[in-house]
C-alpha cells in the first residue's frame, strides 16, 4: 500500500489491560474461579472518521485463566472516546481492523504489543482513497464482514446494519473515484492533442502580441493540465492567458500577470504567481478558481534603493521563497516551454 506522507493522520488505540496479561507462576492462587477485569480502549479523534465511516473494530482472543477459549470482535464508534471490555483474567491477544471511511479510504495498522507489559498500542495510519489498491480495500471489508457474524453486544443488529450500509457507500464512491479517474484519462489525452494544436497554429493574442512559449499547470486540481500561453516579446509587454479543455473546444478563462514573473509550485501544492521587479516583489497564491490571493509583498523605500537595502530585499525574497517553496532555484518554479517545444506532446 502506498502512503502519502503529506495526507497521513494517526488514531491510536491504546488498550490499557489490569492483571490481565500474566504469567502462571506469577498467579499464586490455584481457585478455578477467575476475576473480572476491564479492558480500557481509548480512540482519538481523527476529521476523516465520521458517523458514515464503520467503527473501528478490535479482536480480542486467547483463553481465561481457567482455560476458557475466548474470540470476538469489539467495535468503537467515531464519536466514542473510550469503551470498556470485561473479561474473565488471561492472557489474551488484541487486534484491530481498518475503519472504512465513506470515500473508501481507510488506515494501515500497526502494532507495538508486549505481553509482558500491561499496555497494547495500535496505530491506524489514514491512506487516502487514491492509494488503496482494490484488493487492500476488498480484504478489509471481507475482515469487517467477518467480525459482524462474531460480535459483541457492541455490534447488535442495528449497529450491524449501519455498517454494512456504510461498506456498501464506500465501495459505490470508490467505483465512482474509478470512473472519475478513467475520464480524467481520457480528458487529459484529448486535452494534450487540442493544446498542441494551438502551440502549433501559435496564433497572435490580445493586441496582436506574439505567441512566445507556455505553460502547462493544473489550477483545479482535475488532473488535467491548463494551457499558460504568454504572449508578447519583451517583458514590459508580456500576458499570461489561461484556456482550458472543457471536453470540446478550448475556453479562454482569463490572464494571470505578465512580465517580470514566473510560476511556483508552493509546499502546500498550489501553484503561485512569483512577481519581482525594480527592488520589490508579489507572491500570489491561485486559487482553483483562478482568484490570486497575496500571500507575501514588499514595496521598495528611498533607502531600500541604497546598495545596504538591496541586500535586505534579496535576503527577505529568499526567505520568503524558501518558506513558500523549499528554494529559490529554478526547480520549484513550472516549466516554461518556448512555442517551438513541443517535447510535452510527444
Amino acid at each position: 500500500m502506498q502512503i502519502s506522507k503529506n495526507s497521513m493522520v494517526k488514531i491510536i488505540l491504546i488498550i490499557l489491560a489490569i492483571a490481565i496479561l500474566f504469567c502462571a507462576t506469577s498467579c499464586g492462587n490455584d481457585s478455578k474461579k477467575s476475576k473480572k477485569v476491564n479492558i480500557e480502549i481509548t480512540v482519538t479523534e481523527d476529521e476523516h472518521w465520521t458517523e458514515t465511516s464503520t467503527p473501528a473494530i478490535v479482536q480480542v482472543k486467547g483463553k481465561s485463566k481457567t482455560g476458557e477459549k475466548v474470540n470476538f470482535y469489539h467495535a468503537i464508534n467515531y464519536d466514542k472516546t473510550k469503551s470498556k471490555i470485561k473479561l474473565d483474567e488471561g492472557k489474551y491477544e488484541v487486534n484491530a481492523i481498518t475503519p472504512i471511511n465513506s470515500d473508501g479510504s481507510l488506515y494501515e495498522v500497526s502494532k507495538d504489543y508486549d505481553q509482558s507489559d500491561k499496555e497494547c498500542e495500535i496505530e491506524l495510519e489514514y491512506v487516502a482513497s487514491k492509494h488503496v489498491p482494490d484488493e487492500q480495500f476488498e480484504k478489509a471489508k471481507a475482515e469487517i464482514e467477518k467480525a459482524l457474524k462474531k460480535g459483541d453486544k457492541s455490534l447488535d443488529e442495528k449497529t450491524v446494519k449501519n455498517i454494512r450500509k456504510n461498506l456498501k457507500t464506500a465501495k459505490s464512491n470508490r467505483d465512482k473515484l474509478k470512473n472519475e479517474k478513467q475520464n480524467s484519462e481520457k480528458l487529459k489525452q484529448e486535452s494534450m492533442a487540442a493544446y498542441k494544436q494551438f502551440i502549433v497554429a501559435a496564433e497572435s493574442g490580445p493586441d496582436g502580441r506574439p505567441l512566445e512559449g507556455y505553460y502547462l499547470i493544473d489550477f483545479a486540481d482535475r488532473g488535467v493540465y491548463d494551457l499558460v500561453a504568454k504572449y508578447g516579446d519583451c517583458e514590459a509587454a508580456y500576458v499570461h492567458r489561461v484556456f482550458r479543455y472543457n471536453g470540446k473546444t478550448i475556453e479562454a478563462l482569463g490572464d494571470l500577470g505578465g512580465g517580470h514573473s514566473g510560476f511556483a509550485k508552493g509546499k502546500d501544492g498550489r501553484p503561485y504567481i512569483v512577481w519581482g521587479h525594480m527592488g520589490g516583489y508579489n507572491i500570489s497564491r491561485i486559487n482553483k478558481d483562478l482568484s490570486a490571493e497575496v500571500v507575501s509583498d514588499y514595496a521598495p523605500t528611498d533607502s531600500d534603493n541604497m546598495p545596504e537595502g538591496a541586500d535586505a530585499f534579496y535576503e527577505k525574497f529568499d526567505q520568503e521563497m524558501e518558506k513558500l517553496f523549499g528554494g529559490n532555484g529554478l526547480e520549484v518554479y513550472y516549466k516554461y516551454y518556448k512555442v517551438d517545444d513541443l517535447s510535452p506532446f510527444n
